[in-house]
Order: C-alpha cells, then structure tokens, then sequence
C-alpha cells in the first residue's frame, strides 16, 4: 500500500521543515530582503533540506528502477552544491560547471537520453545529439526552477501539480515503480508548501529549487525514453516556467544584459513590482498551471489536429498573459 508511506512522508516533511526553520533562525541561515527579492522581513532559508531528507529515506523502502537510485545520488550532489551556494554564495559559472558536470554523470551513468521529439504531423529525430540535448535538458531544468522560486509556494505548487501529472503519465505508460516514487517525491514537497504558503515562514533555498529541478528533468527523461510521444505534453505541463524563463533569457540577451546576473524580470517579479500580493500572483499561476496540466493530459488524447490547435492555443495563453502583464507594469511605473 502506498498511501501509508505518502501520509508519512508528509507529516515527516511537515515536521523537518519546521524543525529546520527553527535551526536556521538560531544560526542565522537566512534571506535578507533586497532588491530582487520580494519579501520584506529576514525569512529562514534552505528549507528543501526538509522535504529533501524524507524523500532519499523514504525511498530506500520502495522499489525504485535502478536510473532513479543513481539519479538519488546525483541529486543529493546538486543539493549539496545548492545549500553551499545558499551558505556561501557560489560565482554563477562555478555553480553552472558542476551542475553541467552533474547532469553529464547523470547520462553517462543512466544511459537515459532523448532520442525524438514526436509533433503533430512529423517526428524530429535527436540521433547522436540526443545525449547533449539531454544534458542541456537537465543543467536547464536545475537553473530554471532556481530562477522561478521568488514567490511564496511557486516553486513548490508547480512542483506539486507537475509531479501528480507526470505520476499520472507514468501510470498510463505501465511504469508503476516510477509513478509511486513521485507521489512519495509530491507528499514531501506538499509537506513542506505547509511553510511555504504565503505568507510563507521559510523558503527551499537553492538547496531545495536545485534538486527539484533535476527531479523534474529526470523524470521527464525517463518518461520520453519509455515513451517519446510524452515529450511535448510534459514541456507544456511545465510551460509557465519553462516559457517565462526563456522569454525573460531571451530578452536580457536582446538588450545585451548579462544573463547570468540576478535580476527581478520575470512575469512574476513585474506584478510583484506592479503592486500585487504573493497571494495574488500565486492564485494566477496556479490556474495557468492547471490549465497547462489539463491541456496536456488532453494531448496525449487527441488526433494530431487536434493537438497542433491544443499547442497554438496554449501558446495564444501565454502570449495575452505577458501582454497583460507587460501592460500592467508599464501602467504602475507610470503612475508612481
């Protein structure tokens, strides 16, 4: 039965996660407010480290495929690396070599890799590319989902909502071992949202944005290995971040900024500056986030047509939503 051990995992991420806060605000690991961040009080950080730790004990007890076992392992590589940069500060080129060199050992060792990526009417071969887009795959995952946690419960509800989707998947493509390891990976995550939830009490830190992120890759690979015709369902599940992440890159590149420095650009960011709540930004993406899971679960339903018009008009989603959104800050600027 697995419902015992997801009620478990859980409660025991709800109490580390609580338990490490207190530590963190006794020896001072904490985030200070600044001008990219969006809070306004010092917040205890590195709280991943209390859904991290239930997941890796948890899962010794299930029966995992052996790619997740080494994947475990080099995830708690990327956590640590995360929990340094949270402690330490890390160069942004430092960090990007050593998830790079994650990600490869990950392939390497795995032998998990995108081999076509199947749209409506045609199929894109990845041939012998398919390992370097693997590992683009992966060392971009980690670096996006590090970038979109700057709202209290984001990162950790898209993760939720994400991951029960793909344990959805998982099951429809016969991979059981895979599916129930990801309502282990979800219970944890939810128990720590129970901090997170604005107006949140601690934050997952690099620590805990890096691992998710891998964990999303992964999981992703293994999914489109079994099953290419996955591919793109999941890019559109996890598209409110995937999309703002590579706008916002593609923007500073425009304008010649340095894409590696912090900023505060995103979508969400510009709300937050436009004047909206945690809450507030929170609410609307989480319906563009069940929408997009909607959206791809019904893809995997539909004949091809059907889902070329499913991705034009998701794609017709996004482009009002960073219209409306462009228009909204340009309006509160104006005003101030």
């Amino acid at each position: 039965m697995i419902i015992p051990w997801i009620a478990l995992t859980c409660l025991a991420s709800v109490i580390l996660t609580g338990a490490w806060r207190w530590f963190s605000l006794k020896i001072g690991i904490i985030d200070l407010p600044n001008a990219r961040n969006t809070h306004q009080m010092p917040v205890a950080r590195s709280g991943g480290i209390g859904f991290i730790v239930p997941i890796v004990a948890f899962s010794l007890y299930l029966n995992i495929p052996p790619s997740f076992k080494i994947a475990l392992v080099i995830s708690l590589v990327v956590a640590l690396v995360g929990l340094w940069d949270d402690i330490k500060n890390l160069t942004s080129v430092r960090r990007l070599v050593i998830q790079f060199l994650c990600a490869i050992a990950t392939i390497g060792w795995t032998g998990i890799s995108f081999h076509s990526a199947p749209l409506p009417y045609f199929i894109v071969p990845f041939g012998i590319l398919g390992s370097i887009a693997s590992v683009l795959w992966i060392a971009g995952l980690i670096n996006i989902m590090n970038f979109m946690d700057g709202i209290d419960g984001y990162a950790a509800s898209m993760t939720v909502i994400g991951g029960l989707t793909l344990s959805y998947f998982f099951h429809q493509a016969g991979l059981l071992p895979e599916s129930y390891f990801l309502l282990i990976f979800i219970a944890s995550v939810a128990g720590f949202l129970f901090w997170n939830y604005p107006k949140a009490k601690i934050f997952m830190g690099d620590v805990g944005s890096t691992f998710l992120g891998f964990w999303i890759a992964i999981a992703i690979l293994v999914l489109c290995q079994a099953n290419p015709n996955y591919l793109v369902p999941s890019i559109m599940l996890f598209s409110v971040f995937i999309f703002d992440a590579i706008t916002t890159f593609i923007k500073r590149i425009y304008r010649k900024e340095d894409f590696l420095k912090a900023h505060c650009e995103h979508y969400f960011q510009l709300l937050y500056r436009s004047g909206w709540t945690h809450r507030k930004i929170l609410y609307l993406e989480i319906s563009h986030m069940l929408l997009c899971a909607v959206a791809s679960v019904a893809y995997t339903q539909f004949t091809e047509l059907g889902q070329l018009l499913l991705i034009i008009g998701m794609g017709s989603t996004f482009i009002l939503k960073y219209y409306l959104i462009s228009k909204t800050f340009h309006a509160a600027q104006a005003s101030r």
